[in-house]
């Protein structure tokens, strides 16, 4: 009999959606600028900290709810639980977001790997260079400082280093504070590349469009499109020269538009709402690699010979989907250790048994 391989990953999620395809398993880093959807998208609840919003967006992220990354400079860094490889020639990954056909808000996009193996995005960062990276209009090394407002739900200043100033502005439609609550800082710093601005008033229609740039960007083309995929080939270091990337564990996006739209619409703002691997049967040379083991010492799943095992000591409702998030398999666990076949084509299949989520590769 031919030896199958297999994986078996332990994914900390709270629930599957069938459609959901993002592979974010953590969240380091969530900082946004100041914005209009701040401290709703994800919600913010007095007391909560980094690590609660932390937490919070990667349970929207499971959910297939958008973040909000804020005006210019906001981000967010995540990590999965292996490491996303890279195919040369080849889209690698997807960023999805919420944009329509002129409803574009890019953010510029980050990846790193692991390379000191210590499970922190502390290692080198490699920008993927988009259509824009060569524009005259856009502008490398730029920084940007927001000021706390005196009054939480007043607009905030803010001033950059090319001698400008002004306010993310406030709007009738979301009156919460627009400065992230749980920063105690007086100001926010924020330093990278600013795209040019894409927003234009269209007179005729009386409606501002937001226009989509080529390719690259993060909440830049419709999800169903091939303009929200990327490729390692397009990595380059912070002096702009390509580098080779084999793999990832981090990615940081950052909206990457500083501009404010009149008449209620508010600031472009990044929205981000899933990473997907476009290779998830491969693995990439990094250092996470997979976490193969149990949730817990009464709970795990195996797979062998072309069945599913179970041991889970309470009874749950489990559930298999493949890649494209199409139901597989579910039945009822009674408790103990049993097996279901699992007869279906090579590649990723996720397990969800009760609140617990686990991913097996078939290769």
């Amino acid at each position: 009999m031919k030896k199958i391989l297999v994986s078996i990953i332990i994914l900390l999620t709270i629930q599957v959606q069938a459609q959901n395809k993002s592979y974010i398993t953590k969240v380091l880093e969530y900082v946004p600028a100041p914005g209009q959807f701040v401290n709703t998208l994800p919600v913010y609840v007095s007391g909560d900290d980094a690590s609660a919003m932390c937490a919070k967006c990667l349970d929207y992220f499971n959910q297939d709810y958008v973040v909000s990354l804020g005006a210019y400079g906001g981000y967010i860094t995540v990590g999965f639980d292996h490491t996303i490889a890279h195919v040369e020639g080849e889209y690698d990954l997807a960023v999805s977001g919420n944009a329509f056909e002129g409803s574009a808000e890019p953010g510029i996009i980050l990846v790193s790997a692991d390379t000191n193996k210590d499970g922190l995005p502390n290692d080198e960062w490699y920008e993927l260079k988009g259509s824009e990276y060569d524009n005259a209009a856009t502008i490398h090394d730029y920084e940007i400082t927001y000021y706390k407002p005196t009054n939480a739900t007043d607009k905030v200043r803010w001033t950059d280093n090319q001698n400008k100033e002004g306010y993310v502005e406030l709007n009738t439609y979301h009156k919460q504070s627009y400065y992230p609550q749980w920063m105690n800082t007086e100001t926010i710093t924020f330093k990278g590349s600013r795209l040019p601005d894409n927003g234009v008033y269209d007179s005729v229609q009386s409606k501002w469009v937001m226009t989509s740039y080529a390719y690259g960007y993060a909440d830049n083309q419709p999800n169903s499109s091939d303009g929200n995929k990327l490729k390692l080939d397009w990595a380059v270091d912070k002096n702009g020269n390509k580098v080779t990337v084999k793999g990832v564990d981090f990615i940081r996006i950052y909206t990457a538009v500083n501009q404010g739209l009149t008449g209620g619409v508010g600031e472009i703002s990044t929205e981000v709402a899933g990473v997907e691997d476009l290779h998830p049967t491969l693995n990439g040379e990094s250092g996470i690699g997979t976490a193969i083991g149990t949730v817990n010492k009464t709970s795990a799943v195996y797979y062998v010979n072309g069945e599913i095992f179970i041991q889970k000591e309470d009874p749950c409702k489990v559930t298999v989907y493949n890649s494209q998030g199409m139901l597989v398999a579910q039945w009822s666990h009674e408790g103990g250790t049993q097996s279901t076949p699992l007869t279906g084509a090579k590649g990723l299949y996720i397990i969800q048994t009760g609140v617990e989520r686990y991913k097996i590769i078939i290769q």
